[in-house]
């Protein structure tokens, strides 16, 4: 009988070791796949960001040329309206000048 208790102890032995590696492998599996889950997420959140860099890059370029756009409006009025003004400045005194003429018996005051 102690030759069988001494053999089923061998087997006891044995399937502990056999365990305990699968266990050990199970476990290094888990962080693998942990890691593998871990990566496939960070691509799905780069996939996610790259699509809002995008669309904030679009959205950017068209607010940047409805700035220019309007920038152009600007300098355009500004250089109508100091041209006008340029104009206006000998209008003005001519205006002054022509005042003073009397046509008929109409008077011209400015």
């Amino acid at each position: 009988m102690t030759h069988q208790a001494a053999a089923l102890q061998n087997y006891n032995d044995e399937i502990i070791k056999v365990l305990d590696d699968l266990y050990s492998r199970r476990e290094d599996l888990n962080h693998h796949i942990r890691q593998d889950e871990e990566d496939e997420r960070l691509q799905q959140d780069s996939q996610v960001l790259s699509g809002k860099l995008r669309r904030t890059n679009e959205s950017m370029s068209q607010k940047l040329a409805a700035r220019a756009a309007i920038d152009r409006t600007i300098a355009e009025t500004e250089a109508a309206y100091d041209m006008v003004c340029s104009c206006l400045t000998p209008m003005t005194v001519c205006a002054k000048d022509f005042s003073l003429f009397t046509i008929g018996t109409f008077s011209l005051r400015l």
